[in-house]
């Protein structure tokens, strides 16, 4: 009976063990982190700047990165899609004139990545890359009048977000990497690219 039971208990371990392995999870180490900053145009919002940590954690197969990167951005939608919102409200309730002013509505992004970056290039100064991201954006709308309503209600949220990417590092020493990418991401109700400028530093030695 004990053998039975141990059986029980060890074969989805071992399961669970196998699948790990596969995917290559068991190669993931931290061998890198950086910093990233540059513009982002986020629809029916002004544009502002995206600031972002990123870590490398290697190769999960032959040519294939995984990344997880953290981003904020704040900004305010823009003055046309505020006007908008106003004659709506004019048009629904009768008022006239100037009477309705909403006024300024911030609204930021914190989101949480992960990202698979194909990297043709496995050594050289110039390494491009393609990718995709996957992760939680947490969405946040502020404005005095719209304060515990179901407009901030539904200008609010946490949902899923899909990015695609395209870049490449510059290897500028041993240690130490530049690059560029541009970015893409669609939320279910907020889309915007960015352009970004980063900086990285490797804790083993790159190769040349």
């Amino acid at each position: 009976m004990l053998a039975i039971v141990s059986v029980l208990l060890l074969a989805p371990a071992a399961r669970a063990q196998s699948l790990f392995d596969r995917l290559g999870l068991d190669r993931l180490r931290l061998t890198s982190i950086g910093v990233e900053s540059g513009p982002v145009a986020p629809a029916r919002a002004a544009p502002t700047v995206a600031y972002a940590l990123n870590a490398d954690y290697g190769e999960i197969a032959p040519n294939w990165r995984i990344v997880f990167v953290a981003t904020y951005w704040g900004t305010h939608f823009t003055e046309g899609t505020i006007r908008k919102f106003e004659q709506q409200l004019r048009g629904s309730t009768g008022v006239e004139g100037d009477s309705v002013r909403i006024g300024k509505v911030t609204v930021s992004d914190i989101a949480l990545e992960t990202d698979l970056r194909w990297t043709p290039l496995r050594t050289g100064f110039f390494r491009p890359f393609l990718g995709g991201g996957l992760g939680p954006h947490v969405i946040n709308a502020e404005n005095r009048y719209i304060n515990d309503t179901f407009v901030e209600s539904a200008l609010d949220q946490i949902a899923m977000g899909f990015s695609a990417m395209g870049g490449a590092n510059i290897v500028v020493s041993d240690r130490l990497s530049v690059g560029a990418q541009l970015r893409y991401t669609l939320l279910s109700t907020v889309r915007f690219g960015t352009i970004r400028a980063y900086g990285s530093y490797s804790f083993s030695r790159t190769a040349p």
